[in-house]
């Protein structure tokens, strides 16, 4: 293996046109991202990073042909403008494991990545070296087709070939903050909580590889991450400044394996450099190729509700215990789905309502979801949040997220002890009779809302002359949203008067 600052061995060439075109760098870059042309360059003179040694040139053309190829007629596009000789020595693996599932086809020209493109059958594309940064009009087809739906994994050979002044750049082309981090090797830990990963638990748990890592990311988009206090043991930036960046770098967040929602597609990458096995199954994963989505819910005319809770269902079963069962016991309870799941089942008829626990539904990683349940509660769905969302949410939160998603211009009051009344005008108090008319809770308070919105707000204190007008404070809320409503249960606890006002929200309470 070599290092970062290790020329590799090139690899034998053949007078085919793909390796001309290999080795022909473009006269001209609309990116300024053009190889070599007035650049310069750090190091030694061949910017391949940590490329691994060339094995045998097979100077055959790509084709498909060669295995048989499962009947449907969904395909994924190799990606290969730059050298996919290389690509298909050290990672042949790979295409081998995605020909075992779905057909292949691969571009080494413009042109033909160009009419593969809007092919209703493309099913994902893999990226494999960074020759396409050359090629304006394939970078804003590319971004265009992530933006629409489609998947990209930036893998391969791509981490070993982008020069270091062009990674950034490619990745604020799908509008990520992404940066270069650094290149070394450890020993990587699978992120439980991503999306993919949840939807994908043969993936291994933890493996060693080489890898470029990229920063400035949300973790809630690595997949894989080093462990915060471990050590590399070949760390390719040393103890001084490498390319004039210093130690300060290496303590950032970074992470070798990252997918995240951009616009209504995914963008993944993986920075292996190696072709390291376990890396196949994160293509596989990113392509939504490795392991079989859950069955489709049985045919039922039974009721249920979502919970979003991010984090271990189980132990948030657990701490919500009492919560959990009286849910449980008017209509069936699904938590712990990946967002994916969730999206799906906003369509069905079956479905009550969602209660979001958690704020992990502001980070970037379900920026997707939160755009499909601010369209399912406009749509005339009811979405409630509460328990631990409404003791982590920040005054800094609150107003932007409300306001942003819905058009409520609510603000929050610091959590106290009040009691506080019934609000005879709300709809839920005017269909649930049993509600309780007077409460005295400990809670997080809201103000900014429509008076008729209110469910309980706070009585006035009997020194205060009824003339005076206070802004009206409330601990729970019920608004019309268009077609739909918005709840929220400031106390984070979710006693049982709480738990039969989530109940009456969700038109459960009997």
């Amino acid at each position: 293996m070599l290092s970062l600052l290790d020329t590799p061995k090139e690899p034998s060439t053949t007078p085919s046109s793909q390796s001309k075109h290999a080795t022909s760098p473009h006269p001209k870059h609309p990116y300024g991202l053009a190889k070599g042309h007035g650049k310069k360059t750090h190091g030694p003179a061949k910017m391949f990073m940590g490329a691994p040694e060339s094995q045998p040139q097979d100077s055959s053309a790509p084709t498909t042909a060669s295995v048989t190829q499962p009947p449907s007629k969904r395909f994924v596009l190799l990606l290969s403008i730059q050298n996919y000789d290389l690509f298909k020595n050290i990672h042949g693996h790979q295409i081998a494991a995605i020909r075992s599932r779905v057909n292949v086809k691969t571009a080494v020209t413009p042109q033909q990545a160009i009419s593969h493109f809007a092919s209703p059958d493309l099913a994902g594309i893999y990226l494999t070296d960074p020759g396409v940064i050359y090629h304006a009009q394939i970078m804003n087809q590319l971004e265009q087709y992530v933006k629409t739906g489609g998947l990209l994994v930036v893998g391969g050979i791509f981490s070993s070939f982008i020069r270091m002044d062009d990674i950034d750049k490619f990745f604020a082309t799908f509008g990520l903050p992404w940066k270069r981090g650094s290149y070394q090797r450890s020993t990587f830990y699978r992120n439980d909580h991503h999306d993919t990963v949840r939807k994908n638990p043969s993936l291994a748990s933890n493996f060693t590889m080489k890898a470029l890592h990229v920063k400035s990311l949300p973790v809630t988009a690595a997949m894989y991450t080093v462990e915060e206090e471990e050590s590399s043991d070949e760390s390719m930036f040393g103890e001084g400044e490498f390319f004039g960046r210093g130690k300060a770098e290496m303590k950032e967040f970074k992470a070798p394996v990252a997918r995240t929602h951009v616009g209504d597609g995914y963008f993944g990458y993986i920075g292996d450099v190696n072709g390291e096995k376990e890396a196949t199954n994160i293509v596989l994963s990113m392509l939504n190729l490795l392991d079989p989505p859950p069955p489709p819910p049985k045919p039922t005319s039974r009721k249920f509700i979502m919970i979003l809770s991010f984090e271990s269902a189980q132990n948030m079963e657990q701490h919500y215990s009492s919560f959990f069962t009286s849910l449980k016991s008017k209509v069936e309870v699904l938590h712990g789905l990946s967002n994916e799941r969730v999206v799906d089942l906003l369509k069905s008829s079956d479905l009550v309502g969602i209660f979001v626990m958690s704020t992990s539904i502001m980070n970037d990683e379900n920026a997707y979801l939160l755009s499909k349940l601010v369209e399912y509660s406009k749509g005339g769905g009811t979405l409630v949040f509460g328990g631990p969302f409404s003791s982590d949410i920040t005054i800094y939160q609150m107003r932007p997220f409300f306001m942003d998603g819905w058009g409520l211009p609510w603000d929050m009051v610091c959590g106290t002890s009040k009691e506080v009344a019934a609000n005879p005008n709300n709809e839920l108090i005017k269909r649930n009779h049993s509600l309780l008319l007077k409460l005295y809770t400990k809670s997080l308070f809201i103000t900014g809302m429509t008076p008729v919105s209110a469910v309980y707000t706070v009585r006035p204190p009997s020194h205060i002359s009824s003339s005076v007008q206070l802004a009206p404070e409330a601990p729970i809320v019920y608004a019309t949203v268009e077609n739909g409503h918005i709840g929220f249960i400031g106390n984070f606890n979710l006693d049982k008067k709480e738990t039969e006002i989530v109940l009456a929200m969700f038109q459960l309470l009997k």
